[in-house]
């Protein structure tokens, strides 16, 4: 169980959509994008500074990273490990995690449905 302080570089990948994840990431001091490919195009979802958690959802169900996460400028986070995370989960109570579990099912369905909307339209959002 870990907690780490990472430093990236301007323009370096943290990680990748689709990659399994294995950390989460809290802001310490620069800007990340996170980016996801929509009709063959990276598009910019956020841009995060200081104090953003990010990569979260993929420790928390086990899922694919849902975007890429970007270092814009020389970017300080703490790298969270996930048996970190998951012996915190275990000390949470039933309630807790079933809403947690429930809140991030509901984004994955959600993002779901928006790429099946994307793919059929002739545009792309903005």
């Amino acid at each position: 169980m870990s907690k780490v302080i990472r430093n990236f570089d301007s323009d370096t990948t943290i990680f990748h959509e689709g990659e399994v994840g294995r950390h989460l990431y809290i802001v310490r001091s620069g800007k990340v994008a996170i980016r996801r490919l929509i009709k063959g195009e990276q598009k910019e979802l956020a841009i995060l500074t200081k104090g953003a958690i990010f990569g979260e959802m993929a420790l928390l169900d086990g899922g694919p990273r849902v975007a890429s996460a970007i270092a814009l400028e020389p970017t300080e986070c703490d790298e969270i490990s996930i048996d970190l995370m998951r012996h915190r989960f275990d000390k949470m109570d039933a309630f807790d995690k079933a809403l947690l579990r429930v809140l991030i099912q509901t984004i994955r369905q959600t993002l779901k449905i928006y790429d099946e909307a994307m793919d059929s339209a002739d545009i792309l959002p903005d």
